[in-house]
């Protein structure tokens, strides 16, 4: 939201835009974040869900 809010900032100051629609919108609170997976946690959701490779990366989409 902090870039999205500093573009729209100089789009007004340029005149492209009348207002920011980003401004008032509440920042989510959140943790770290999940981890990436290692080679093996990836072969064991493989194993568990039978996804192939060629799925595998349309599933995460």
């Amino acid at each position: 939201m902090k870039v999205i809010s500093a573009m729209y900032g100089w789009a007004i100051e340029n005149e492209i835009v009348r207002s920011n629609p980003a401004l008032g919108i509440k920042r989510l609170k959140s943790g770290d974040g999940f981890h990436t997976w290692s080679v093996a946690e990836v072969r064991q959701f493989e194993a568990r869900h039978r996804v192939s490779r060629w799925s595998f990366p349309f599933f995460l989409s």
